[in-house]
């Protein structure tokens, strides 16, 4: 009886709690509802409305989160959070809604890229490769300091050394020419005192012939002996595999080889035979024209061909490419670029008027208008800066003793050495270089006599040597015309046909073709590469993907009629700083040689494409390069003249 009594005392409270609320808020049905079931005593009634009020407490907790939410979101974005509320919860909406995340990341990345610093790359990459460029002559010349410092110190140098390297010096100097009464007692002088000071010096460089004046031979008196611009030595620098147990013997047998004038097989072979009978190799030595660059590539094999070539612009070196190294599987690779306002690889001066003279074989009328033009081009601003010279190409004329005292009669000492000019054949040439030069070819017509065709190995040598002495320009003189060269091997039509060939061409017929922009084909390395290259491809250029710049390789080269640009496509892939490293070096390597870049970040070009572009454009214009199109022709009279009368 006591808990019925504690139950409904207990039933009393609730009814008072729910008639106060119910009275709070006589707005809410279910509670209106679950007071009046209650009075009646339908409990069954009460437990419904008890459920329908969870749910809509349950409504309005869901409905306070969606509240709290909806203030987050519109901090972050108040527009993303109005279009969500007038959506009313859209599918397309909600799907938003599940990338929220990773928008939220593009946003924080474009926000930035937006907030960068304004820096220009290319600026700062080119204030980097002049800070390097000073460390590395820091370093040239601290090297120097350092290599002097150890070779004259006191540890290494001992008084009497030094007291033997004076000696050296004076007894050279009484030597003079050795020409005087006491000459030979003089060069014994030499001899004994070189010998003395030998040790003293690390390095003795040394041409051949002093080297047989000065030192008192002895068999490997040297640790390693090097012999360069081998393959104009002859029998003669036999001697030098005796004086070191090592050789390093450098040349090339594409060029000049030992002319041997006056010197009779017969002779060398008795000398063969009475000095080198127990030789087996003797009979190679008996030919006088065989070079010490042959006997060495025969006898010692282990040959290191060199592919880089740095002197020539690619059109000059490309003639002894096609001439001498390409028909034996060689290809010397340019590996300098030239500037937009570079010269003209190839000038030709026609003069079909020109005759040999029988006497001399000099051809003055060809000669008069190469030192005419040679002096205009002294007087041309463009060549202010340049060093000359000139070769006659027919080593066994007077042409080269004439157009020097021609020159010499016309242009003072200072111009001479101002240009450091030099005339003369290609023999004498060899080993050095100009940055213009002036070919003679002398040849002419003759009505009266067959002009003989020039195809054996030693015309081969001289056009070789002669044509890749210049680094920039050849200026090509010539009397005889291809149409008077009936052999195509004659080496005076391969180089004409070579040269009118360079001086008329143009890239406008070399037209690049675009490629998909959504599917990788090759060479390309990427999407990216492929889309900025079809970029440049639709404003009409021509591009070479993948172009082999030795030994590196460029993602993009734009190609005008007298300069390229590189394009390195940079990738969002990210391949670790020593990636990012050797990238640059390697592009610094490529600006030392002339190349100029301008790199395009993958990132960069999908959000502003044509931002990007237009650094491209504006490298294009400012080195002179345009769309193949302009280049519909090639005006001749640019590099070609054809003179009709003496200048």
């Amino acid at each position: 009886m006591a808990q019925i009594d504690q139950k409904k005392a207990q039933l009393q409270i609730v009814h008072r709690q729910t008639n106060k609320v119910a009275d709070k808020h006589p707005d809410v049905p279910w509670l209106q509802r679950y007071r009046s079931v209650m009075l009646d005593g339908d409990f069954a009634a009460a437990r419904e409305s008890l459920s329908v009020g969870e749910a809509y407490m349950r409504q309005h907790e869901a409905f306070a989160e969606f509240h709290r939410l909806d203030g987050v979101l519109s901090e972050w974005s108040p527009q993303f959070a109005k279009d969500l509320r007038i959506s009313e919860g859209s599918d397309k909406m909600i799907e938003r809604l599940r990338t929220v995340r990773p928008a939220l990341n593009w946003f924080r990345a474009a926000q930035q890229v937006d907030i960068r610093p304004g820096a220009d790359i290319a600026q700062l990459d080119k204030e980097l490769t002049l800070l390097e460029e000073k460390i590395y002559q820091e370093v040239r010349t601290l090297a120097a300091a350092r290599a002097w410092d150890h070779a004259l110190s006191g540890h290494r140098i001992t008084a009497r050394m030094r007291k033997n390297l004076v000696e050296y010096a004076q007894s050279v100097k009484r030597l003079g020419k050795g020409t005087g009464k006491y000459a030979d007692q003089q060069l014994r002088e030499v001899r004994r005192a070189l010998d003395n000071c030998r040790e003293a010096v690390p390095v003795w460089i040394m041409p051949l012939h002093r080297i047989i004046d000065q030192l008192d031979v002895q068999s490997n008196m040297f640790d390693v002996v090097m012999v360069d611009e081998a393959s104009q030595a002859g029998a003669e620098a036999c001697f030098l595999q005796y004086l070191a147990p090592s050789i390093i013997v450098i040349g090339d047998d594409k060029q000049v080889s030992p002319s041997a004038v006056g010197v009779r097989e017969e002779d060398m072979r008795k000398l063969a035979d009475h000095y080198l009978d127990d030789d087996e190799d003797k009979a190679g030595w008996a030919d006088p024209k065989r070079s010490l660059f042959d006997v060495a590539s025969a006898r010692f094999g282990g040959t290191l061909t060199l592919t880089e070539h740095r002197r020539c612009v690619p059109e000059i070196i490309g003639f002894s490419n096609q001439l001498t190294y390409e028909p034996d599987d060689i290809t010397l690779t340019p590996v300098r670029e030239v500037p937009a306002d570079r010269l003209a690889p190839f000038k030709i001066v026609h003069t079909p008027y020109g005759r040999q003279e029988r006497s001399g074989k000099i051809n003055r009328g060809e000669a008069d208008a190469l030192i005419a033009q040679l002096c205009e081009c002294i007087n041309d601003p463009t060549y202010a800066d340049k060093t000359i010279g000139v070769i006659s190409l027919l080593s066994s004329s007077r042409q080269a003793d004439y157009i020097q005292t021609r020159l010499m009669e016309q242009l003072p000492a200072e111009v001479w050495e101002k240009h450091n000019l030099r005339v003369g054949t290609p023999a004498e040439f060899q080993g050095a270089e100009r940055d213009v030069m002036f070919l003679s070819m002398v040849a002419a017509k003759d009505e009266n006599k067959r002009l003989p065709a020039l195809t054996s190995d030693v015309y081969v040598q001289r056009y070789n040597v002669a044509v890749s002495r210049a680094k920039d320009q050849v200026w090509l003189f010539h009397s005889v015309g291809m149409d008077e060269l009936t052999n195509p091997e004659d080496v005076r039509y391969k180089l004409l046909k070579y040269a009118y060939g360079v001086a008329t061409h143009t890239v406008s017929d070399e037209k690049s073709e675009r490629v998909s922009d959504d599917d990788r084909v090759g060479p390309f390395n990427s999407l990216f590469e492929q889309r900025v290259y079809n970029a440049i491809v639709d404003r009409g250029y021509r591009v070479i993907p993948q172009f082999d710049a030795h030994p590196y390789r460029i993602d993009l080269v734009v190609q005008g009629t007298d300069a390229r640009l590189a394009v390195e496509c940079d990738g969002d892939h990210w391949r670790g700083l020593e990636y990012i490293d050797k990238d640059l070096r390697r592009q610094r390597d490529l600006e030392r040689l002339g190349w100029r870049f301008v790199r395009i970040f993958e990132s960069d070009y999908y959000l502003d494409k044509q931002a990007q572009l237009e650094k491209i454009w504006r490298a294009l214009d400012d080195m002179g390069i345009t769309p193949h199109h302009i280049h519909n022709e090639v005006d001749p009279s640019d590099s070609i003249m054809v003179l009709s009368a003496p200048m």
